[in-house]
C-alpha cells in the first residue's frame, strides 16, 4: 500500500517557521481588498455628505423662490392699484383741460373772425 499523506500544520510544537506562501498571498490579498473596500466606504461617505449638502441647498434655494413669488405677487397687485389710481387722477385732470381747450378754440375763432373783419 502507499504511504500516509502528510498532515498538515505544525511538525513539531516548539518549531515555527515561516507561514506557508498561501497563507502570505491570501494575507496580502485579503489586505488589498479591504483597502479597496474602505476606499469605497469613503468615498461612498463623501458622495452621502454631498447630497445631503445640495439637499439643504435646494431647500434653501425653494423658500427663497417662495418669498420671490410672493414678493413679485405683492408687487402685482401694488402696481395695478397704483395704475388705477393715476389712471383715474389723468382722467379727471384730463376733462377739465379738454373744456378749456374747447373754449380756447373757440375764443380764437372769434378771434379770427374779429381780425378777418379788421383787416378786410
Amino acid at each position: 500500500m502507499s504511504a500516509p499523506a502528510p498532515t498538515q500544520g505544525p511538525t513539531s510544537a516548539g518549531a515555527a517557521g515561516p507561514p506557508p506562501a498561501t497563507n502570505v498571498s491570501s494575507n496580502k490579498r485579503m489586505q488589498q481588498t479591504q483597502a479597496q473596500v474602505d476606499e469605497v466606504v469613503d468615498i461612498m461617505r463623501m458622495n452621502v455628505d454631498k447630497v445631503l449638502e445640495r439637499d439643504q441647498r435646494l431647500s434653501e434655494l425653494d423658500n427663497r423662490a417662495d418669498a420671490l413669488q410672493a414678493g413679485a405677487s405683492q408687487f402685482e397687485t401694488s402696481a395695478a392699484k397704483l395704475k388705477r389710481k393715476y389712471w383715474w387722477k389723468n382722467c379727471k385732470f384730463i376733462s377739465p383741460l379738454e373744456k378749456a381747450r374747447k373754449e380756447d378754440l373757440a375764443q380764437l375763432c372769434s378771434y379770427q373772425s374779429t381780425i378777418s373783419v379788421f383787416l378786410c
